[in-house]
C-alpha cells in the first residue's frame, strides 16, 4: 500500500514548489496581512455559520435593540 501523501498527491507529483505556487503562496500571505490589520480590537457579536440558522441569528441581532448596561 502507498503512503498516504503519494496517494494523495499521485505518484507523479512533484514536491518542489513552482514559480506559480510561490507567486500564490505570496499573495495569501499579503492577504492575511491586509485581513489582519483590519481586525477590530473587539467584537459586539461573532455569529458562526453560514446556513439559514446563522444568518436568521444574524439579521435578528442586527436589528434588535440593545441596551448596554452602563
Amino acid at each position: 500500500m502507498s503512503s498516504p501523501s503519494k496517494t494523495f498527491l499521485g505518484s507523479n507529483a512533484n514536491p518542489e514548489p513552482n514559480s506559480a505556487t510561490i507567486d500564490f503562496i505570496e499573495q495569501v500571505r499579503v492577504n492575511q496581512e491586509k485581513l489582519t490589520t483590519a481586525l477590530k480590537p473587539r467584537y459586539d457579536f461573532i455569529v458562526c455559520g453560514a446556513g439559514s440558522s446563522g444568518f436568521a441569528r444574524t439579521i435578528k441581532i442586527s436589528t434588535a435593540e440593545i441596551i448596554w448596561p452602563i
